[in-house]
């Protein structure tokens, strides 16, 4: 790809992906990236599907555009500029954003959902969500907040500075990270620090169980969680990577851009 950052990626294998490129919608086949007609004068910046036919896309000025088969913009009653999806099912997506904006998606219509991050207006960047009763987002200045199928309750995260990123694999595992190379575990009880040994802005986290996840971030970085400890994972570039994808069992994929020549580019791993 040229110039121009890559932000999100999802899909459903190596021949089915999505990705966001300079903030427009780019699919693979599983032999060339291609633009997707339609989405050339957006700016979209979060990107998440169930399964083929129900994937969401959201960005500036509130838009969001569903594909079922095709694609179609959906409203969703704002105008904040949405960061992040996390797609669950059919029935259940969240939407974050500026200005504490936290939206649920019914399988009808966007529903702004008020909580801490709304009263005080912080940007919530991260989304994810194991059940309809059971949801994570987090943000700016170290927020963090839990939904328990009815509201929205803040979770005290000792953290001063933006949450990029939350993932997890159930109730008792979940990752958040962030600027400075901080990362957080929660175990059911609690948010811990858990070192990392970087201090670069991470900006996307990938788990699969309590012995594997993954995050991404600037400067090339790529660390590894064995269920011990967070060590690098090589790969030979610099580049800021902006996302991880890659369900259990198949292979990793790795977008971002070069610092230097603003060059977009994908990686690989095989498993």
């Amino acid at each position: 790809m040229k110039a121009g950052a890559l932000h999100a990626i999802w899909g459903t294998g190596g021949g089915n992906l999505y990705t966001l490129w300079a903030g427009s919608l780019v699919h693979f086949d599983g032999k060339e990236w291609k633009p997707v007609p339609g989405f050339e004068k957006q700016r979209l910046w979060g990107l998440s599907g169930s399964e083929t036919g129900n994937v969401w896309t959201v960005g500036d000025r509130g838009v969001s555009f569903h594909f079922d088969g095709k694609w179609s913009e959906v409203g969703t009653g704002t105008t904040e500029s949405l960061r992040a999806v996390f797609t669950r099912a059919v029935d259940d997506a969240w939407a974050v954003g500026s200005n504490g904006t936290i939206l649920h998606w019914d399988a009808k219509r966007w529903v702004a959902t008020p909580s801490a991050a709304s009263e005080s207006r912080v940007e919530v960047m991260g989304v994810w969500a194991r059940d309809a009763g059971d949801a994570w987002a987090v943000g700016a200045k170290g927020l963090i907040v839990h939904w328990d199928g009815v509201k929205w309750s803040p979770s005290l995260s000792g953290m001063p500075f933006a949450l990029t990123t939350v993932r997890g694999t159930g109730e008792h595992d979940v990752w958040v990270a962030g600027d400075g190379g901080a990362i957080l575990h929660f175990d059911g009880v609690g948010w811990r620090l858990s070192p990392s040994g970087t201090r670069q802005t991470l900006f996307s986290l990938w788990a699969e169980d309590a012995h594997n996840a993954w995050v991404v971030g600037t400067g090339g970085t790529i660390l590894h969680w064995d269920g011990s400890v967070w060590a690098p994972s090589p790969i030979d570039t610099d580049n800021d990577l902006h996302a991880i994808w890659g369900p259990i069992g198949r292979d990793l994929w790795v977008v971002g851009v070069s610092p230097t020549s603003g060059r977009s580019a994908t990686w690989r791993r095989r498993r």
